[in-house]
Parts: structure tokens; C-alpha cells; sequence
């Protein structure tokens, strides 16, 4: 695309280039709809987001097929029970000495739980590099020699 072209769009609107710009171009709000950020400053704080707004509903479904494969049923998690779960594990994680800026390989099947620790990690600022306990022991090597892991 050219730059002129760049510069212009929505019917030869000048282009947003701040977060103001893009929330006035939005316009106002929906009645009793709280806004959402333009980008959350952090996977949990989506969550929170997503939770204010719909806390019953269901953030995550395991279908029977998978949930047998685990020894367990068919469910749902809500966004609440999502966010609950983190919070408790995030103490947890904080009480055995995780940090902000710390690393953290997080190594789990395929499965719902990863998300709780996922963002309770993430709400204590540390970072998490995934490993898949399929991978090749060389591949999990590799992660854990480069992501500075504690």
C-alpha cells in the first residue's frame, strides 16, 4: 500500500494513530457496556476484563471425548471459576517464591488446567515457556537451556 493511502481510510478519514483517535472514531459506548482497552496490559488483566462483563458465561468447554481421555466429564468453566482457580494457584506460586520477571517452564498435557496456571503466573508477572511433555527430550532441553528458566 502506498503511504498516501495509508494515511487515508474509512472514506478519506484521516487514519487513527492513538488509542483517543481509535476510541472517538468508535464513538461513545453502548449503554451499561463498560469499554473495552484497547490492549490489556496483560493476559490475566483480560481476564478480569472479560469476567466484569461475562462472568457466568463459559470461558472454556471440555467435550466428553476429551474429558474421558483425562478420567473426567464433560464440562464447562466460567470466566469467574477461571479467575477464581488462577488467583489460587497465583498464591500458591507466590508463597513458593515466584516473582515478577521471573521464568517459568510450565510443562502439562494438553489440558484445561494449563490455563489456570498460565494466567496465575502471569497475574504474579512472571513469564511462562510452554513445554509439551510429547516434545523430544532434546527439544525440551534446548527450551530449558535458552528461556532462562528458574
Amino acid at each position: 500500500m502506498h503511504d498516501a493511502s495509508r494515511k487515508r481510510q474509512n472514506n478519506d478519514r484521516p487514519a487513527s494513530t492513538t488509542a483517543e483517535d481509535s476510541a472517538a472514531a468508535a464513538g461513545p459506548p453502548s449503554a451499561g457496556v463498560e469499554a473495552a482497552p484497547l490492549m490489556p496490559p496483560s493476559p490475566y488483566a483480560a481476564l478480569q476484563h472479560a469476567e466484569r462483563l461475562h462472568a457466568a458465561r463459559p470461558f472454556l468447554h471440555l467435550p466428553a471425548i476429551t474429558a474421558a481421555r483425562y478420567g473426567m466429564g464433560e464440562r464447562d468453566w466460567s470466566y469467574a471459576e477461571v479467575r477464581e482457580g488462577a488467583d489460587a494457584l497465583a498464591e500458591a506460586y507466590r508463597a513458593a517464591g515466584c516473582e515478577p520477571g521471573m521464568r517459568v517452564a510450565l510443562m502439562l498435557d494438553n489440558r484445561p488446567e494449563f490455563f489456570l496456571h498460565f494466567f496465575a503466573l502471569n497475574r504474579l508477572g512472571v513469564s511462562v515457556a510452554p513445554i509439551h511433555g510429547e516434545q523430544d527430550p532434546g527439544a525440551i532441553a534446548h527450551v530449558l537451556d535458552h528461556a532462562d528458566i528458574v
